[in-house]
């Protein structure tokens, strides 16, 4: 029997002390539904990662509904980069209703993951989850219209994507985009002679040396269409593009 005791009071000062790490930081009082209630959204830390203890871990709850995260938080001693709480906000997506969402942008060692949240039935539902890779990383933009803005890094240029909220509320769907204008920012030269899959133009050869633009991206087919001072033009795909051409601002 007393072996029995000490399980039971061992497993309850267990759960104890490992509820005792959960250390409130924020409460925000927010709509988080159509009938204008203000929800009480609750920021608690909960511990470092056991695994990695340079990511603590954090939670986001809602009546007791939790979404769990992490973030870089580095020692004192550590040189690797500073502590990176995520920005964590109400956004509006659904004009005409009280209803808000949670975004919440989590950036670090030069990537980014962004969560939207939105709170169903009692329960915190992530609705959207997209990451992005390189310096200068945004969180996505509410842009009306139930859609959002997102932006990923390509390299040397940023490319926009536009995100719509689905009738449920409850997800996204990505817009389809075809094409995409980059010819504002992009020009570099060859290194050799530069032979292109034809466009309809005279010539489809950029001599090495020749002043070229990047003028569009074919999302499809995942190829940039190059146009030359010399006249020459057509298209070259996008993991051929940085091997070939000088000059391009690639960084990231």
């Amino acid at each position: 029997m007393r072996g029995l005791w000490s399980t039971v009071i061992g497993a309850l000062f267990f759960l104890l002390s490992h509820q005792c790490l959960a250390q409130e930081i924020e409460q925000l009082n927010i709509a988080m539904t159509g009938d204008g209630h203000l929800e009480t959204v609750i920021i608690s830390l909960t511990g470092h990662d056991k695994t990695n203890p340079e990511l603590e871990n954090y939670t986001i709850s809602v009546n007791g509904s939790k979404f769990p995260g992490q973030y870089f938080d580095p020692s004192p001693n550590d040189d690797s980069g500073p502590s990176t709480f995520p920005d964590i906000k109400p956004i509006m997506l659904t004009s005409g209703t009280a209803a808000h969402q949670l975004l919440v942008f989590d950036y670090r060692l030069g990537f980014s993951v962004s969560h939207i949240l939105a709170y169903d039935n009692n329960r915190l539902v992530t609705i959207l989850e997209v990451s992005c890779a390189g310096d200068g990383c945004k969180a996505p933009e509410p842009v009306g219209k139930n859609q959002i803005l997102e932006f990923t890094w390509m390299g040397f240029w940023w490319r926009p994507d536009i995100y719509t909220l689905n009738s449920d509320g409850l997800g996204f769907t990505l817009k389809p985009t075809k094409s995409y204008d980059v010819s504002p920012i992009t020009a570099g030269f060859p290194r050799s002679d530069l032979k292109l899959e034809p466009d309809g133009c005279e010539q489809s050869t950029i001599p090495a040396g020749v002043g070229l633009k990047v003028v569009e991206y074919d999302a499809n087919s995942h190829r940039y269409l190059l146009k030359s001072s010399n006249g020459a033009c057509g298209w070259i795909d996008e993991f051929e593009l940085g091997e070939s051409v000088d000059g391009l601002p690639l960084a990231g």
